[in-house]
C-alpha cells in the first residue's frame, strides 16, 4: 500500500486568483509549494492531485487546455525535486454547464469519486495519506472517503463564485513543518 497527498490544485497549488485558471499565463504557484510537494515526494508519498474544473463544462476551456496547464504546472515543481503522479478531475457543472456535461455528479468535490478512483488506482493507505485543501469541499471530499485532512489558510475565508474558500499567500517553512509533522503523526508503523 502507498501513503499518498491528495491535494487540490486552484488555491492549494497555483493562486486562485481568476476563478478558472486555464493558461499558462494564469498559473503562479503558490510561493514555497514546490518545496513542500518536493518534501513529500522524498517521503516516498504518491502526489494525486483531485480538482474540479467546471470552465469544461460552461465551455470556457477544454480538456486538452486543462493539461497543457497540468504539464506547466509539473514542470514549475520539477526543479525542486517535486513531481505530480496523476491528476484527476472533474468537467462538470450542474448549475452552470452546457450540453452532456451539465449533470449531478459524483465526482465533483465535495463528492469523492475521484478520490476513491485515486485511492484504488494507487493501491493508498488511507490512514497514512493525507488531503491538502483550500475550500471547505476539499474537507468534506477528504471525510467522506476517511482521509485525513489538512485545511490550508482556514483562518481566513473569502467568498467567491464558486463558494467559501480560503487564501493562502505562501508556504512558509513554519506551514511546511506543521504539514509534514502532521503526515508523520499519520504514521503509526
Amino acid at each position: 500500500m502507498n501513503k499518498c497527498l491528495f491535494i487540490d490544485r486552484d488555491g492549494t497549488i497555483n493562486k486562485f486568483n481568476l476563478g478558472y485558471n486555464y493558461k499558462i499565463e494564469h498559473i503562479q504557484l503558490i510561493p514555497g509549494v514546490d518545496k513542500l510537494i518536493a518534501e513529500f515526494c522524498k517521503r516516498g508519498y504518491k502526489i494525486l492531485v483531485i480538482t474540479n474544473q467546471g470552465g469544461i463544462a460552461c465551455g470556457l476551456y477544454t480538456e486538452e487546455d486543462l493539461h497543457t496547464v497540468n504539464e506547466y504546472i509539473a514542470t514549475l515543481l520539477a526543479p525542486a525535486g517535486g513531481r505530480i503522479d496523476k491528476v484527476y478531475y472533474c468537467p462538470h457543472h450542474a448549475q452552470e454547464g452546457i450540453g452532456k456535461l451539465k449533470v449531478e455528479c459524483s465526482c465533483r468535490k465535495p463528492g469523492n469519486l475521484l478520490l476513491e478512483q485515486a485511492i484504488a488506482e494507487y493501491d493508498a493507505d488511507v490512514s497514512k495519506s493525507l488531503f491538502l485543501g483550500d475550500n471547505f469541499t476539499d474537507m468534506q471530499c477528504a471525510q467522506k472517503s476517511n482521509v485525513a485532512f489538512y485545511p490550508i489558510g482556514f483562518k481566513k475565508v473569502i467568498t467567491t463564485s464558486q463558494g467559501f474558500r480560503t487564501e493562502i499567500s505562501e508556504y512558509t517553512d513554519e506551514l511546511i513543518e506543521s504539514i509534514l509533522n502532521f503526515a508523520d503523526g499519520l504514521i503509526t508503523d
